[in-house]
């Protein structure tokens, strides 16, 4: 019998990556990065849309088409990819897709950094199905009040309502270095930003990826602090605007490469324990952490069943040791 523990999905001859969810009107909505089965980021045609599907359950996923393209317009912050969406509903009933857009030239047979930028996107949407990126966005990203415009990858929103306001976590570069920061900015209407200081800078052991990729931020229910979730690590504070001290998350998690795989290639990685990329969700009174399961090329979501402790949290019965990733 299928169950949320066992499933594996992607829409058919994709693979999925960083990810989201929304529920609304009884169905979950979906939202990921789409890339060609088979293929990687490095590949021509991989990774430059984002799909959408939809469960009334988490088992069953109905693919519903790619709402959020790449631009394809010369110069465009977006031009030639659009990766790892996350979706609010603001105060005035629309709905908010941020995601990070990419200038990359050159991808396969000549791969080459030359040329690459990323910042970070917005759309919006009435229904969940149909988004439009507004005027103001298209071209270079979402509205910085002051500075320069944001400059990262995999957003992710909080709303801290005891402040009225929004807050945006995202993979930054710090001291013109590969992502090794969180970045942070907040807003009032979700629409127009002001820069933070950076949420985190890393300062753990080194990671076989960035250490920063997929910030995910919650609040713990028994004491109000605020975590951090990162693929390998995570960190608590009594401010969402600084996160001082990261641990190791004390269970298997992210991803690697495995024996045989050439590290810092990009390619031939795999993921391990609960997987990368998590995000939170709740279903039917109980807790799951989502997370992309599999090797490079061929990743599918799956999802492992949490328990919230009296200062952190820990996994639930089964364990991933019976939640395996193929």
């Amino acid at each position: 019998m299928n169950t949320i523990e066992t499933v594996r999905y992607a829409p058919a001859k994709e693979y999925i990556k960083d990810h989201c969810f929304f529920r609304y009107a009884g169905l979950w909505h979906f939202f990921s990065i789409s890339g060609t089965r088979g293929c990687s980021w490095l590949d021509v045609g991989s990774e430059e849309a984002i799909s959408h599907s939809t469960s009334p359950d988490l088992v069953h996923w109905t693919f519903q088409g790619h709402p959020v393209q790449a631009s394809q317009h010369e110069g465009y912050g977006d031009e030639h990819m659009a990766v790892a969406p996350f979706v609010v509903r603001g105060g005035d009933d629309r709905f908010y897709m941020f995601y990070s857009g990419w200038r990359h030239p050159n991808k396969k047979p000549n791969f080459s950094l030359d040329g690459h930028h990323q910042c970070i996107y917005l759309a919006v949407s009435n229904d969940l199905y149909e988004w439009r990126i507004p005027e103001s966005v298209a071209f270079g990203g979402i509205n910085v009040v002051e500075g320069e415009p944001i400059v990262g990858r995999d957003p992710h929103v909080l709303r801290d309502e005891e402040n009225g306001r929004w807050l945006l976590y995202y993979t930054q570069e710090y001291m013109g270095k590969r992502p090794q920061a969180i970045g942070v900015a907040v807003s009032s209407d979700l629409m127009n930003w002001r820069h933070l200081k950076p949420a985190l800078v890393w300062a753990g052991p080194r990671r076989p990826f960035s250490p920063c990729e997929s910030p995910f931020v919650l609040r713990h229910p028994r004491t109000g602090k605020y975590i951090l979730l990162l693929n390998w690590d995570y960190a608590v504070s009594d401010s969402p605007l600084q996160f001082a001290e990261t641990q190791p998350l004390p269970f298997p998690s992210g991803l690697d490469y495995p024996p045989g795989a050439v590290a810092g290639s990009g390619e031939g990685w795999e993921a391990v324990g609960v997987g990368f990329a998590r995000e939170v969700i709740e279903f039917e009174d109980k807790k799951y952490f989502s997370g992309v399961f599999g090797k490079d090329g061929e990743m599918k979501l799956g999802f492992t069943r949490f328990e919230w402790t009296d200062d952190f949290l820990q996994l639930a019965e089964y364990n991933v040791m019976r939640n395996p990733l193929k």
